[in-house]
Order: C-alpha cells, then structure tokens, then sequence
C-alpha cells in the first residue's frame, strides 16, 4: 500500500539516539536505533511505498547537542508542503514540571531539563507548519503522557 501523499511536498525528519555517553550507566545504550533509523529511511524513499526523495528527508543520529535537532524540525516544518512527518526514537524523561523532553546524546539524568529537547519544542514547530498534515511518532518511554 501507498502512503497518499504528494512526495515532493513531502518532508521528513528521523531522529534516533541510541547512545549516550556523557551518562551511561542512567541512560542505557539503544544500538538498534542506528538500523532503524536507515531502514525508516529507505522505506520513505521507496517509490511503492511513500517515494519522498531523499533530500527531503533528514536523519539525525546519536546527535549531542538539541539545538541541532530543534532547527532539523523548524527547517522541515518550513519546507513542508503537503506531509510533515516527525520520527524519533530515544531515551525521554519526565521533568518535574511535567514536561516531556527527548534526550540527545549530550543528555545527562541530572540535567536533563537543560541538556535535552523540550517535546514542546516539536509541538510549537508542527503547530506553525503549513504542512496539511502533520505526523508524530514519538518511540521513548513517557510518550503516552504528551
């Protein structure tokens, strides 16, 4: 089956952080991340399934630093047309202020709320996206709470 959309309207970001060496004794490695995230890729650019072209589609992987991933998103949100679809897979924590936010692999327990995306962060860009339609799926623990 198809995905229905317009491809080259089409924009997609993945993200998958499977390790985390600045605390891995508290945010445990996630190795299958790496795999998914190429294989998430091909199945957008395949022509029987979505046909996205590849540079419409950006993969961030075991990136340390959020800022990078928050301007990935808010550049895609940008340039999406048709679909935007949002992808990403990690550790996640709840902060005491109950917000979500997804860990990158600078992210440390003890800071998180510093060191981490804000899930608010994803929300604002899909929210000031023209894109018709808008696609999140978020793969971490605590993603049933947003």
């Amino acid at each position: 089956m198809r995905l229905n959309t317009v491809p080259e309207e089409t924009h997609a970001v993945l993200v998958g952080i499977g390790s985390y060496p600045h605390d891995p004794e508290r945010l445990s490695p996630i190795p299958a991340i790496r795999n998914n995230i190429h294989a998430l890729k091909r199945i957008l650019t395949n022509d029987e399934i979505a046909g996205i072209p590849a540079p419409n589609i950006t993969t961030i992987i075991d990136e340390l630093s959020f800022p990078n991933v928050d301007v990935a998103v808010r550049e895609a949100a940008e340039s999406a047309k048709e679909t935007l679809i949002v992808y990403y897979a990690g550790h996640a924590l709840a902060g005491n202020d109950r917000k979500l936010y997804l860990a990158v692999s600078g992210t440390t327990e003890k800071r998180f709320e510093k060191n981490a995306l804000p899930f608010e962060n994803l929300v604002e860009s899909l929210d000031t996206s023209a894109a018709k339609r808008k696609i999140l799926v978020l793969d971490c623990r605590f993603a049933g709470k947003v």
